[in-house]
């Protein structure tokens, strides 16, 4: 069949079967580039979320559980260890002044988690932002409101915890 062809016909042949491999190589690669773009995108949200995973909740919930056992047993060590870094740059914390710088109860106290809220800020690593009461274990009574904004990095399953105020907490979770 090919030998039919002149010498001219041939060569527009290998250029339109040469253009043809190299159109769908590109339209592979796009493809390609676009998928990988996407799937790294489904890693960070762009708006706080509501968290419905009763796991998550309850990881989230003994990690602020954990620092405040901590602060009840005046263990400054463990306080400093699981203290956010920007938390503890902008307080001027150090292992010494640690338990100064953290609210401190004079009784036992455990804390009652009201409204949490989740944002994936890279790959398995999420920002949790937490409403609650602080609660008298002596007596079950209602303390304060305390507000926490947690890392949880689950690459290297760790956490870090800061206290915020009330002004800074994102409060507006969507479903």
């Amino acid at each position: 069949m090919l030998d039919n062809l002149s010498q001219e016909q041939k060569h527009v042949l290998i250029y339109w079967i040469l253009f043809g491999v190299i159109f769908a190589s590109l339209a592979i690669l796009i493809s390609y580039i676009t998928i990988s773009k996407k799937s790294e995108e489904t890693f960070v949200d762009t708006d706080y979320g509501v968290v419905t995973d009763y796991n998550r909740y309850y990881t989230v919930k003994n990690a602020i559980i954990k620092y405040l056992s901590y602060v009840n047993s005046k263990d400054s060590d463990s306080i400093y260890e699981v203290l956010d870094t920007s938390y503890i740059n902008d307080n001027s914390i150090t292992k010494d002044n640690v338990l100064s710088k953290v609210e401190n109860y004079n009784v036992a106290i455990s804390y009652k988690s009201n409204k949490m809220c989740y944002k994936r800020i890279a790959k398995g690593i999420t920002s949790y932002e937490v409403r609650g009461s602080i609660i008298s274990m002596n007596t079950s009574s209602y303390l304060n409101d305390k507000y926490y904004n947690i890392i949880l990095d689950e690459n290297n399953i760790t956490f870090t915890i800061k206290p915020i105020d009330e002004s800074t907490f994102i409060g507006d979770c969507h479903e």
